[in-house]
């Protein structure tokens, strides 16, 4: 033909057909690839384990997202008013138990955040506060260390905060203040830390300024 002739004639054997790539799945760009054809990592492997237990891989169907959405959907937390405690439910039976980050565990009241099971009832009352009742102020080199539990600290005062209510102001007037002998004789700056009392981690503050009042009193030596 003369399609032929000038070289452009379609041939079966040399024509190959190719498809764009498809697009990742959310689990294949999270690490956790749900393709059967596809090699499953360990992370994936281990959470596939833990949700769908040991022999998911025996299942036929595959695990999606849709069925991660309704495992954890089936995770409740029920607050029993006659005990002022939480209460874990799981409506999902491959469920066998949970975890908790230890601050998140502390404000539930959960004696043991790491595994909490079902049906299982909080030791404790909740704290919505997360122990934050109080907090220290440190002014770090500025002052003589004082004793503090088992420990020397450069603590100028503890500031309770009972009472405060959560986007307002809460302002606290010391009538007697507490005095400690300064250490350097030129102050140039000072470093003022606000620190929790529990595990002394620096505040979290999430919007707002801090004022602080520092009253210096000129000693004489005889």
């Amino acid at each position: 033909t003369v399609l032929a002739a000038l070289g452009l004639e379609k041939k079966k054997d040399n024509m190959t057909q190719t498809t764009p790539p498809s697009s990742p799945t959310v689990l294949g760009a999270m690490g956790l690839k749900s393709s059967r054809k596809e090699q499953y990592n360990p992370r994936a492997d281990k959470l596939f384990e833990v949700l769908f237990g040991k022999d998911y891989k025996l299942k036929e169907t595959t695990p999606n997202l849709t069925l991660l959405k309704n495992i954890i959907d089936s995770i409740e937390l029920h607050y029993l008013k006659d005990f002022s405690r939480f209460k874990a439910v799981f409506k999902n039976e491959s469920i066998l138990s949970i975890s908790f980050s230890p601050q998140l565990g502390y404000v539930l009241g959960f004696s043991n955040p790491n595994n909490v099971y079902k049906d299982e009832i909080a030791k404790y009352g909740c704290d919505l506060r997360g122990g934050f009742s109080s907090f220290a102020i440190y002014a770090k080199g500025l002052t003589e260390n004082m004793i503090v539990g088992n420990s020397l600290s450069s603590l100028l005062r503890v500031v309770s905060i009972s009472g405060a209510v959560p986007g307002e102001y809460n302002e606290k007037i010391y009538d007697s203040p507490i005095y400690a002998r300064v250490l350097p004789r030129e102050i140039n700056e000072i470093e003022v830390e606000l620190r929790t009392m529990d595990n002394g981690r620096l505040v979290p503050f999430a919007f707002g300024t801090v004022h602080i009042v520092l009253i210096f009193k000129k000693v004489i030596n005889f």
